[in-house]
């Protein structure tokens, strides 16, 4: 591994890229150790601190895990995850073996804001279902998951422990679903996540906000906190989606000394008006 000292970029990242493409180009499989410490040190000719902080963001993004005395070790590559009520689907194409984690299936009486975002009476039920998602027995999803009683009755009675709740929802939803939003971030874990995860506080976690609508409002509200270390989620779009209408939008370009060069070309809505100055 050859690290530029002429370069502007900081050794212990040099150091990091070099690590990441081997484990990513296979050079490292699956839970094979990486070089210790003191190797890299001499094979890089850099410190022990610089070698360090290197591991440290490779620990960080979950390329690699250590075990106390015995040295760092490679994770291998990450799931990924395209659509999140699949995602047991998803594992099982992994050649993974699926199995679930339930944590709460109770009828409970909304708050306020559950009942107004539902739209429902002050009487009315929702269920609220808490469950882990384990691959090969490693949990890698918390999912919480909330549907007005009315929308799904019996869901407290129904098997949580066996079956993804997508195949439930299909089968026996009293109302056709139409489309759903999907918001996706990033969030710190909280102490019951991550004890329920068995994963670190500091590691990275994803969170997705899944909204499920019929033709005329919400039904399924769901909140997954994904494992940073262990799944990647993939968007796919289409570039008839992206792309500009002609009729839409227009150029217009104005000469140096009117505009800085970072806002020389300006896209306008045709709605929009604007004076031309001359010259």
């Amino acid at each position: 591994m050859i690290l530029d000292r002429a370069s502007f970029t900081p050794l212990y990242h040099q150091l990091f890229e070099n690590l990441r493409q081997n484990i990513e180009s296979g050079v490292w499989p699956a839970h094979s150790p990486t070089p210790s410490e003191r190797e890299l040190c001499e094979m890089c000719q850099v410190s022990r601190g610089t070698v360090r902080q290197a591991l440290a963001q490779l620990v960080y993004q979950g390329l690699v895990y250590r075990k106390p005395g015995k040295g760092t070790f490679v994770t291998g590559l990450k799931l990924t995850l395209q659509k999140f009520d699949t995602f047991a689907k998803d594992i099982q194409r992994k050649g993974m073996i699926v199995s679930f984690r339930l944590l709460l299936n109770k009828k409970i009486v909304p708050d306020s804001h559950v009942r107004t975002f539902f739209q429902l009476t002050e009487k009315e039920m929702i269920f609220k279902i808490a469950r882990l998602l384990l691959g090969d027995g490693e949990p890698l999803v918390l999912a919480t998951t909330y549907i007005p009683e009315k929308v799904l009755p019996g869901l407290d009675k129904e098997d949580l422990k066996h079956i993804a709740l997508s195949d439930i929802f299909v089968k026996k939803l009293r109302v056709p679903m139409i489309r759903a939003k999907e918001t996706l971030g990033s969030i710190p874990l909280d102490s019951f996540e991550a004890e329920k995860l068995r994963v670190p506080r500091d590691l990275p976690a994803l969170l997705v906000k899944r909204i499920v609508y019929t033709a005329k409002a919400p039904i399924i509200l769901e909140e997954h906190v994904v494992r940073g270390d262990k799944c990647n989620y993939s968007f796919e779009y289409s570039y008839e989606d992206m792309r500009f209408s002609p009729s839409r939008y227009f150029i217009v370009e104005r000469s140096d000394h009117e505009l800085p060069s970072s806002n020389r070309i300006l896209l306008l809505s045709e709605k929009r008006k604007m004076k031309m100055e001359s010259g």
